[in-house]
């Protein structure tokens, strides 16, 4: 990726936080190129290889989220009273 002063404005790679989710961050990456090539030299993995060298060599981890459900014995008893096509216990 060429970047620089002496590099044209409408040129320059640029990158803009979109959306912070709850495991990630949307990131919207503008560049130019001259060619398209989706063979061995395609520019997406590459970019995404950067932006994850970027994150890492910054100690910048997003976690990803995790969900406890905890079940007990009471909860159990509920769920076992359910009838078919019904939500509610008897």
């Amino acid at each position: 990726m060429i970047i620089g002063d002496n590099v044209e404005i409408e040129f320059r790679p640029d990158a803009e936080i979109a959306k912070f989710e709850d495991s990630g961050i949307n990131i919207l990456v503008e560049f130019w190129m001259g060619g398209i090539d989706d063979g061995e030299h395609r520019v997406g993995g590459d970019l995404l290889l950067m932006i994850w060298q970027a994150l890492k060599a910054n100690d910048i981890v997003i976690p990803f989220l995790q969900r406890v459900v905890k079940v007990t014995s009471d909860s159990v008893a509920r769920i076992g009273n359910l009838k078919v096509g019904t939500e509610k216990a008897d």
